[in-house]
């Protein structure tokens, strides 16, 4: 896509936020082509709304591209959060495993490892993912239309961090969610790339060709250990991982 054609679909993506209008879908002529065109609109979106990346949401699946969309510094809360339901109305609550970046990871000849990975993070924490989008119909949309959005990043919340992390095995904790007084999920493990770390280091090396990196303090959320329950106003959600801890979130009427 060219700069003005980035320009033009990140302004749709704005003003759907502005005006909480949502979108039927961005226009032919400006839907990306691929995923580089999708992440080139994230990033047109961000500097439109003057916003910075408080942390990254990575998707990491067997069978689909890996994807990755910024979550922007004012939507990123510690937990508990009240937030009214108006402002999110797709109300998707995603339940994920969440780790904090301790120093800068910016770009070097050699990819990142595992290691250096395990190495960098300060903490990691229990988190939801609220999933709103600018697309009406979002969940039909193509992923690279979906990816343009920010794959639907409507506010992030995150417990409290965890310095220990490394004594634990992420990828086969116990996950909890409660939504609305009820138990909708309890099981082992769950996320979409199996150890969440491996979502970490991919999103480590794709972010040095496109933002310098990732940065210190910057919150990496590695996908949905429970698929994606939608709330109703006045909901409270409460997902919990043993040893790990707890976010909660209530939408208010």
């Amino acid at each position: 896509m060219s700069s003005p054609t980035v320009r033009q679909a990140a302004e749709l993506l704005v003003a759907a936020r502005r005006t909480r209008q949502p979108l039927d879908g961005l226009p032919a002529g400006l839907r990306p082509a691929d995923a580089a065109a999708a992440f080139a609109i994230q990033d047109a979106v961000m500097a439109l709304l003057d916003e910075r990346a408080g942390g990254w949401k990575v998707g990491l699946a067997a069978g689909a591209p890996p994807s990755c969309a910024p979550m922007f510094a004012s939507l990123i809360h510690p937990s508990p959060l009240s937030i009214p339901a108006a402002d999110v109305p797709m109300l998707g609550v995603e339940a994920e495993i969440a780790v904090r970046i301790g120093r800068d990871l910016p770009a070097r000849a050699t990819p990142y490892t595992r290691a250096d990975i395990v190495d960098a993070i300060d903490g990691a924490c229990a988190a939801i993912e609220i999933v709103h989008s600018r697309l009406r119909a979002f969940l039909k949309a193509a992923p690279d239309d979906k990816l343009a959005d920010n794959v639907g990043n409507g506010a992030f919340v995150h417990g409290a961090l965890r310095g220990d992390w490394r004594r634990l095995d992420l990828s086969a904790l116990r996950v909890r969610l409660e939504l609305g007084g009820k138990t909708l999920v309890d099981k082992v493990g769950g996320c979409p790339s199996g150890d969440p770390l491996v979502a970490v280091v991919w999103l480590a090396n794709h972010l040095t060709g496109r933002s310098g990196g990732l940065k210190a303090g910057q919150i990496v959320t590695t996908g949905s250990c429970v698929g994606m329950p939608f709330a109703q106003p006045g909901d409270t959600a409460v997902a919990t991982f043993a040893e790990l801890g707890t976010a909660q979130v209530t939408f208010t009427r």
